[in-house]
């Protein structure tokens, strides 16, 4: 990791953070929620028409924000990564939300306002943003403290440069996720 990239991902935690305590003091937050979502996808080929290949697809993303009676205002971490026989691109991404959060069902509205990708050619994709939707269900309803969720995620993201170089690309995706976490009443 060079020192730009440093300062950058140190600037995006502390905006993360300050933003955090900002929903705090402006919204009067009911309780604290956080959670960790994640899937792997792996898919292999092999045969006389298709070549041997192995691909492993990851996404991981973390959430922590307030609810609100039902509405929920979160900062995440989003993470990408695809690997297809030993060659790999990656996205890290980082973003506002919010949303409503019902007893069993919920939606959440992402503008990612930072967001670096590396192509599987070595390419790095700078000055990134983008938007994203979770809709998703939770299995522990009746709980409290606690939640399960199965949920859809779509995410889409435009970059504007390469290297030093003005370039306009794109990346979107839409995959199942897994979502644990808790919830503290204050």
């Amino acid at each position: 990791m060079t020192l730009k990239e440093f300062e950058m991902t140190l600037v995006s935690w502390l905006s993360i953070v300050l933003s955090f305590f900002f929903c705090l003091q402006v919204q009067g937050a009911k309780g604290f929620k956080g959670g960790v979502g994640f899937i792997t996808l792996n898919q292999s080929t092999e045969g006389d028409t298709l070549s041997k290949s192995e691909t492993t697809t990851t996404e991981y993303n973390v959430k922590l924000g307030y609810l609100n009676d039902k509405v929920y205002y979160a900062v995440l971490l989003d993470s990408w990564s695809n690997d297809n026989s030993g060659t790999t691109a990656n996205r890290s991404s980082n973003g506002f939300a919010i949303g409503y959060h019902g007893k069993a069902w919920y939606m959440d509205a992402t503008y990612f306002f930072s967001s670096q990708y590396t192509a599987a050619s070595g390419a790095k994709l700078k000055e990134g943003s983008g938007v994203g939707v979770d809709i998703g269900y939770n299995f522990l309803k009746d709980s409290t403290k606690y939640f399960v969720n199965a949920q859809l995620s779509y995410k889409s993201f435009e970059y504007k440069k390469v290297a030093q170089t003005t370039e306009k690309n794109s990346h979107s995706e839409m995959m199942p996720m897994f979502v644990f976490g808790m919830t503290f009443a204050r």
